[in-house]
């Protein structure tokens, strides 16, 4: 009897489609026609191989499908989730390392290159952050796909739309490689170039729009005159809530204007011819710039061009694009509202290292309020250059002490957002509904509370963190003690299939405040997540699960998730012991509850006598007089 192959099918590596951004009808389009030509490809090889064959799908895509019964479809983020932790984590450390130093060359090479400069902000700086992350997904991706040809033990593996000249020899030898390419598929990176015009004249007509729409500015009344506005430069709702308290304390000055600016990414009409040329300059100077880098560069086993044609033809052309008209609709803000101080939320996003550079030059004060937990990216490399850091404890001060410019003052005031932790006893809750059927949790002192906090990574890391905590707890005999509770950008629906998969029912709620839910919980079941500082700051214990591989975009590690006293969990195993021992230790939990509070000043300082907010008026206020 003939031994049955195994053939292993890769689709969707290294395809546009995972790197630009195209219209929806189009991703349905693709997406229905690869399914077809599985289909197609799969019954021509039965037919050849008189049926005896096996086959296994590993796809890049976004969304799953299905071909038949027979065959296994395994997601990318499935086999990543699958590695071994220690053997991922020193593949995501290399990875990382080449990424930084492919950037640290683009940077260093490009410096003098005038077109990539706007006034005196260097674009590549701008979007440091972008493009390292960018470069640590596609060499990710490469890694995961070069460990998928070592370790497999198929017959034949067939490369589904992948261009062969991606790969170098030495690779395609190792195995029984094969390419089946259709030519929609490998002409995509063409027709991106044709959504990226469109994209440009869609925002041309946005920009037209808008303005004709946009409400002429009033004049300034005779009591505004005098005043001195103050400017938050913030990007999301989470950001605005962290500045809040310092805008209501600014509002009791009489002299004092508050405003915040939003990025529209519209072009602004005074700069639209700027904007023409600017994009035309850009364009004329991409092609030779790729030629020169590609022969800079060199990455074992895997042909760079394609990275260098993705990043320069789509994704640097783009945030270009935005840098721009941040740089410009920002100036025109200014021209309206001149600032005595403008306040930044974050260090690490284009648009405020677009507008640093313009605050420098303009002698305009800048001011960093961090609105979340300070991560330690180490692809990051170029120093910031605000006049001043508010750091919120001595271990973000030393943080940045070395990723700064010289003339940066850091100053620790503690979190303005996190005041009321520490002036008043937070509410403890009686009870929680569920989100779904409204089934009521109640809480009390004879109960132990479990509270598992989730996050919007891919749905795989999720799925493997949830079913842990369930397993563990069903162990245990206390999944009925079990709150799940709902990142905001999170809808619950991967939540549900897990539960009703396993038979359970823990309660799941998403628009409870967190510090409450927090305060009336008694252990937190967390990944790495700045819910943990604030579980430190109310104090109670904390399990961080650390045995998930997470996706290559995410490198960065928070700077408590250091700390000795932290539990840490490495396996299954480990979350199971850490939360029996202290369900049976209620001096434990007390422990852990002093710990934590204490560690915790070292990342969120608060002195009663000068508060956070007072202390951040106080720098602004400062400014003011030496104005």
């Amino acid at each position: 009897m003939n031994r049955r192959k195994k053939i292993l099918i890769l689709d969707n590596f290294f395809n546009a489609e995972n790197y630009v951004i195209f219209p929806k009808f189009l991703l349905k389009f693709l997406y229905k026609y690869k399914i077809q030509t599985l289909k197609r490809l799969i019954t021509k090889i039965k037919r050849i191989e008189s049926n005896y064959v096996d086959f296994s799908i590993i796809t890049n895509s976004k969304k799953r499908f299905y071909i038949d019964d027979n065959i296994t479809i395994e997601r990318l983020s499935d086999f990543r989730i699958g590695l071994n932790h220690t053997e991922f984590m020193e593949i995501k450390r290399n990875v990382s390392n080449i990424s930084k130093k492919l950037v640290v060359n683009l940077y260093n090479y490009l410096l003098k290159s005038e077109w990539l400069y706007i006034d005196n902000v260097f674009i590549l700086k701008a979007l440091e952050f972008y493009t390292f992350r960018f470069f640590n997904k596609f060499l990710g991706e490469f890694e995961l796909f070069r460990k998928i040809l070592e370790e497999s033990d198929f017959d034949k593996i067939i490369l589904l739309n992948f261009k062969p000249s991606l790969l170098k020899s030495e690779v395609v030898n190792v195995k029984k490689v094969e390419f089946y390419n259709t030519n929609i598929y490998m002409n995509l990176s063409k027709l991106s170039k044709y959504f990226i015009f469109k994209h440009i004249i869609r925002l041309f007509w946005n920009s037209f729009e808008f303005y004709i729409k946009k409400k002429p500015v009033k004049n300034q009344d005779s009591t505004n005159v005098n005043r001195r506005n103050v400017i938050f430069v913030t990007n999301s709702k989470n950001q605005f809530e962290s500045v809040l308290p310092i805008i209501d304390h600014l509002k009791k000055y009489e002299d004092i204007n508050t405003y915040r600016y939003q990025n529209n990414n519209l072009i602004s009409i005074d700069s639209l011819r700027s904007f023409t040329n600017f994009c035309l300059k850009v364009r004329r100077n991409i092609s030779q710039c790729k030629r020169e880098i590609l022969e800079l560069f060199n990455f074992n086993s895997f042909n760079l061009q394609p990275l260098i044609n993705y990043y320069f033809d789509y994704e640097f052309l783009v945030m270009s694009i935005k840098v721009f008209n941040v740089f410009y609709n920002f100036k025109h803000f200014l021209k309206e509202i001149p600032p005595l101080a403008i306040i930044f939320c974050d260090h690490l996003s284009y648009e405020v290292r677009t507008l640093l550079p313009y605050c420098e030059k303009n002698n305009i004060p800048s001011i960093y309020v961090p609105h979340a937990s300070i991560s330690n990216i180490k692809g990051v490399s170029a120093k910031t250059n605000f006049s001043y850091i508010t750091a919120s404890g001595e271990r973000i001060k030393q943080f940045f002490s070395n990723k700064i410019d010289q003339n940066t003052k850091i100053i620790v005031t503690g979190r303005p957002r996190y005041e009321f932790l520490y002036e008043k006893d937070v509410k403890k809750l009686d009870e929680v509904k569920d989100m779904f059927d409204n089934r009521i949790y109640k809480f009390s002192p004879d109960k132990i509370t479990i509270l598992l906090t989730t996050s919007p990574y891919d749905d795989k890391s999720n799925e493997l963190v949830i079913e842990t905590v369930i397993n563990a707890l069903k162990e245990l005999n206390l999944i009925n003690n079990l709150i799940i509770k709902l990142h905001p950008q999170e809808n619950g629906v991967l939540h549900r299939q897990i539960m009703r998969k396993h038979k359970v029912e823990p309660i799941i709620v998403k628009n409870y405040e967190i510090f409450e839910v927090i305060k009336s919980s008694d252990i937190l079941v967390s990944m790495s997540s700045t819910t943990i500082l604030e579980a430190m700051i109310i104090g109670i214990p904390i399990i961080i699960i650390d045995f998930i591989n997470l996706d290559f975009r995410i490198t960065g590690k928070l700077l408590f998730i250091d700390e000795e006293s932290l539990i840490i969990a490495k396996d299954y195993e480990s979350v199971v012991q850490n939360i029996n021992k202290l369900v049976k230790s209620k001096q434990d939990l007390y422990q852990y509850s002093l710990d934590y509070k204490k560690i915790s000043q070292k990342y969120s300082y608060f002195d009663r006598n000068n508060p956070p907010t007072e202390k951040i008026v106080k720098l602004i206020l400062n400014i003011n007089e030496k104005s």
